[in-house]
C-alpha cells in the first residue's frame, strides 16, 4: 500500500509539472500577443495630429483583431483551467490573469474606436494635451514592458519577478499623476468642442484604467512569483 501512496503522489506531481508548464506557455503567448499592440499605441496621436482617417481605421480594425485573438486565447486557457481543476494551486489566479490581459485587449480597441471618431468628428488635439498623452502612453509602455519581464522570470528566476512587479507599482503612480495633469489641461483647452472633450476625457479614462489592469495583473503575478520562492 504504501508503495502506491507514493506513485500516486508521483503522479499527482507530474500532472501539476505538465499543466504549470502548459500554462506558463499560454502565459508567455498571451503576453506576446499584447506587446505589439501596446506598444503601437502611440501611432494614434500620429494619426490624430494629421487628421490621417485611413490610417486610424486600419490601426482601429487591427486592436478589433488583437482582441479577438486575445478573447480566443481566453476561452480556450480558461477552458484548459476547468478541466486540470484542482491539479494545480492557485487555479483561480491564472484565471485573473487570463481574464486582465483580454481587458487589455478590450480597452485597446476602445481607445483605438474612440481615436478614430474623434477623427471622423474632425477634431484636432492641441500640442500641450498631444506632449501629456504621449507621455502618459509611454508610461504605460514602460508598465507593460516590466509585467511582460515579471511574467517571464516566473520559471527561472522569480524573485526578479517580484522587483519588476514592485516597479510597476511605481510606474502606476506615476501615470496617475500625468493622467491628473492631463485632464485638467483637457477641461481648460478643448473645453469649446464638447464632442473631443468627451471622445479625449475616454481615451485618457481608459489609459489610465490600463494601466491599473496591468498593476492588478502584476499583483496576480506576485502571488505565482511568491509560490515558486516558497518552494
Amino acid at each position: 500500500m504504501a508503495e502506491e501512496h507514493i506513485d500516486y503522489d508521483r503522479e499527482i506531481l507530474r500532472q501539476r509539472s505538465l499543466a504549470e508548464n502548459s500554462l506558463m506557455e499560454q502565459l508567455l503567448g498571451f503576453m506576446r500577443t499584447l506587446s505589439n499592440p501596446v506598444s503601437r499605441l502611440e501611432e494614434l496621436f500620429d494619426y490624430l495630429k494629421t487628421g490621417d482617417k485611413d490610417s486610424l481605421e486600419k490601426l482601429h480594425s487591427y486592436y478589433e483583431e488583437s482582441k479577438r485573438r486575445a478573447e480566443s486565447m481566453k476561452n480556450s486557457s480558461l477552458m484548459y483551467l476547468a478541466r486540470i481543476g484542482d491539479v494545480i494551486p492557485h487555479n483561480m489566479t491564472y484565471q485573473a490573469i487570463f481574464i486582465g490581459i483580454t481587458k487589455l485587449a478590450q480597452m485597446l480597441e476602445g481607445i483605438a474606436y474612440r481615436a478614430k471618431i474623434l477623427s471622423d468628428n474632425g477634431s484636432k488635439i492641441t500640442p500641450t494635451i498631444e506632449k501629456l498623452a504621449r507621455e502618459l502612453i509611454s508610461t504605460l509602455n514602460e508598465g507593460f514592458e516590466k509585467l511582460e519581464s515579471a511574467t517571464q522570470f516566473l520559471t527561472i528566476n522569480p524573485r526578479r519577478s517580484l522587483e519588476e512587479i514592485h516597479l510597476i507599482n511605481d510606474i502606476e503612480d506615476r501615470v496617475d499623476k500625468i493622467y491628473r495633469t492631463l485632464t485638467y489641461k483637457l477641461y481648460q483647452e478643448v473645453k469649446g468642442d464638447i464632442v473631443a472633450l468627451m471622445l479625449l476625457k475616454d481615451i485618457i479614462d481608459m489609459a489610465e484604467n490600463l494601466a491599473d489592469i496591468i498593476r492588478d495583473v502584476g499583483e496576480n503575478i506576485r502571488i505565482l512569483a511568491l509560490f515558486r520562492t516558497a518552494r
